[in-house]
């Protein structure tokens, strides 16, 4: 078992771990009444992505169309892990 400092620091990050999880919770009951409506060329999206950058996989690459969908829905840009 490590020392009291370690046990105490490791006690901290779980309450606070558990307070950011209560907040995400909150927030995201808040945004999980708004529908969330997948774009009908999702799939031509993911196998553009898919071929420009093979190596990434299938998620990442629905992760990128989500996240520029979400931050500029009339843009067309790319951002990829």
């Amino acid at each position: 078992m490590p020392d009291e400092t370690v046990l105490a620091e490791a006690y901290r990050l779980f309450v606070e771990s558990r307070r950011v999880q209560k907040v995400v919770e909150m927030e995201l009951a808040k945004t999980s009444a708004k529908r969330v409506s997948v774009p009908k060329d999702l799939a031509e999206r993911v196998r553009a992505i898919l071929e420009e950058r093979p190596q990434i996989r299938w998620d990442d690459a629905v992760s990128c169309v989500a996240r520029e969908v979400d931050s500029k829905p009339d843009a067309v840009e790319r951002r990829l892990p």
